[in-house]
Formats: structure tokens, sequence, C-alpha cells
């Protein structure tokens, strides 16, 4: 059986930051211009030219934010570039440190959130190694799944602009299903309906959001493509939901934040 080496990563790899500024960047440029967002931007001209993985190195993406690139791009000053790989497959070195790489910086600091990345952090990192081509096998088994969630991505894109411009028929009357051709009938919210709003609720705090309790506590944080994610939301006791009667909901109800 084959034992998996421990190396650290700087005996393996060039570990070096980038030396442009953000202000570089040109619109509709010939080459990927990384900075501290995933979001590649552009620049007309490279320094680099080969096989990296990058990180940024400081501000919110700080642990969080990884790309891989063959070919000619360039840098911002505190995005680390990984390259001129020894003994480790690009592809798969991007797939471990992504995927590892958080949990060691937060190694370094008591805060819930890491401020910025020294060259250490990166160099003393330790890595368990199979042989090389049973890395590539590993990094082309990841990559495969990628391009399928890829694919399905896109599929799904798809389908939900089909269905948007279905919505923007059937819900005008532009089309009719087949069997229903009664004209329709104009209604007014106001009249047809009950609506109900508060704006503030009896001077609610945050301290009294509970993780358990008798209502749910729906805030305008809780919605994501037209749901309520119900495990996520909060709840409030008894004598609160009672308070107002502008605030409960029952089931059939629409909210709109």
């Amino acid at each position: 059986m084959v034992t998996w080496e421990n190396k650290k990563l700087e005996s393996l790899m060039r570990i070096e930051t980038g030396n442009r500024n953000t202000e570089d960047r040109i619109n509709g440029g010939r080459y990927p211009f990384f900075v501290r967002s995933q979001q590649v931007e552009k620049i007309d001209n490279y320094n680099y030219d080969g096989e990296a993985v990058l990180t940024a190195g400081d501000g919110v993406g700080t642990g969080k934010i990884f790309h891989y690139i063959n070919g000619k791009f360039d840098a911002h000053q505190r995005v680390y570039i990984m390259s001129q790989f020894n003994g480790i497959d690009g592809k798969y070195f991007f797939y471990f440190f992504s995927e590892n790489f958080l949990s060691e910086v937060e190694k370094y600091t008591a805060k819930s959130s890491v401020d910025s990345v020294r060259r250490t952090m990166i160099a003393d990192m330790c890595i368990q190694l199979p042989p090389l081509p049973e890395q590539q096998f590993i990094a082309t088994a990841l990559s495969d799944v990628d391009a399928y969630i890829v694919a399905l991505e896109r599929l799904i894109a798809k389908k939900r602009a089909i269905k948007q411009g279905a919505m923007q028929e059937l819900l005008t009357g532009k089309r009719r299903l087949p069997g229903f051709d009664d004209e329709w009938v104009n209604l007014n919210l106001a009249t047809n309906s009950t609506l109900k709003a508060r704006i503030g609720w009896q001077g609610l705090t945050t301290a009294e959001y509970l993780d358990a309790g008798y209502a749910y506590l729906v805030t305008g944080t809780d919605f994501n493509n037209g749901k309520i994610i119900w495990n996520g939301c909060h709840f409030v006791e008894k004598r609160r939901y009672n308070q107002d009667s502008n605030i409960q909901i029952e089931n059939g109800d629409v909210l709109i934040t």
C-alpha cells in the first residue's frame, strides 16, 4: 500500500503576490486580472503565463475566494499566486486548497473573521500527497463533477427563462390553457383581500428573537426565490404574538417583503 506523504506547501510551489492595483483593470481587456473578488477583471498586459492557483490576501473574501488558471494573467498586489508546481498537480492543489485554507488561516486568529493572509499561513500549511498519477485522477474526477454542475446550472437557467415567459403570458391572459375561454374579471386588492402590515412592532428587539418558541418570526431576510426558509426563522413567545393581529399570518396568506 502506497503511503501518502506529508509536505509543507512551500516545498511544492512558488508563493508570491501580484503587483497591480485595482485601478489597472481595463474593461474589455485581453487577459484575466485577478483582484480580491470572485469576479475576474480584465487587463491588457500580463506578468504571468502558466498554471496557477490564486486567493485573496485580505478583504471580505479572505480564505473564501480561489481561482485556478493555466495561461496568461495578472494579479492585484494583495492576491497570492501559487505556481511552478513541483511534485503536486495544480488542479489537485486547487481543490485541496479551496477546501481547507479557510480553516487553516482561522488557526491564526481568535476572531470569527480573518482580516488578512500572511505568506507563512500558506507556506507552512501541510498537505497529505498521494502519488502524482493518483492526484491527477482525483483532479480529473472532481473536474468532471464541476462540468456536470455547470451544465445543470445552465439547464436550470434555461428552464427558469421558459417559466418566466410562460408566466408573463398565462398571468396576463395572452395565452389561455385548453378548455378555458371565459372573460377575465378585474379585482382590486384593497376590496378583495385583507391587507395587513406593521412598520415596527411594539419595540421588538433582536434580543427577543428565540431559537424556539410559540410562533415563527418571519423577517425580510427569510425570503429566498419566493419562498420562506423556515429552518432559518427565529421565534417569538406567545405574549408577543398575541399583541397585534396585524402581524399574525395564516396558511394561504401572501407575504411581500
